[in-house]
């Protein structure tokens, strides 16, 4: 039998996962939010279609990057949109982003739950890599109407294995659809 894993909620330095104090410990450490571990998701998988449809959508357009991290997907549409902006609300991934970005490349610091430091209609489309859902309450507003909206997000029910292999250390995944039914709300809140 396996030694009983420590729970790290225990640990005096632990941070709760996707709080804004973990992601700043992450920039802090890292100056990226970047997976350290491989997918071993065979393709085509969400992210890579996401990635098409966001291709075929930021062509020759001014774009919103919401939740963009250190901006390694922000930059990477430079060659092929006007201009492209990335909001995060971690200071230490921004400052990464803006060592060097391409002259249509440029980052913000904002938080998603407050009004959205930009013009009614000033973007042509905007898209969120699982970034923050609070956007959504007042991403409408500043995209152009007619103007499209991309998101990609985790899904209910993800990694429902983990809990039954670490018992008592990974959390039950809730019973329905929360992340769902959470989104359709802020769609809702946001128009």
């Amino acid at each position: 039998m396996y030694p009983k894993l420590e729970d790290p909620r225990n640990h005096q330095e632990w941070l709760p996962p996707h709080s804004f104090a973990w992601y700043a410990q992450i920039a802090a450490l890292s100056g990226a939010y970047a997976y350290s571990w491989n997918s071993t998701i065979t393709e085509p998988n969400a992210e890579v279609r996401f990635e098409q449809e966001v291709r075929d959508m930021v062509c020759d357009c001014i774009v919103l990057d919401v939740g963009c991290g250190h901006g390694e997907f922000t930059v990477q549409w430079a060659p092929i949109v006007k201009r492209i902006i990335g909001l995060d609300v971690t200071s230490g991934f921004i400052t990464a982003g803006r060592k060097q970005p391409p002259p249509n490349v440029s980052f913000v610091t904002a938080n998603t739950k407050e009004r959205l430091p930009f013009t009614d209609g000033e973007f042509d489309c905007a898209y969120n890599r699982r970034g923050p859902t609070s956007c959504y309450q007042h991403i409408a507003r500043v995209v152009k109407p007619g103007g499209r909206i991309l998101a990609l997000h985790p899904g209910d029910r993800l990694s429902m294995e983990l809990p039954r292999l670490f018992p008592g250390f990974f959390e039950a995944a809730p019973d329905g659809t929360p992340i769902l039914d959470r989104l359709a709300d802020r769609l809702e809140q946001g128009g």
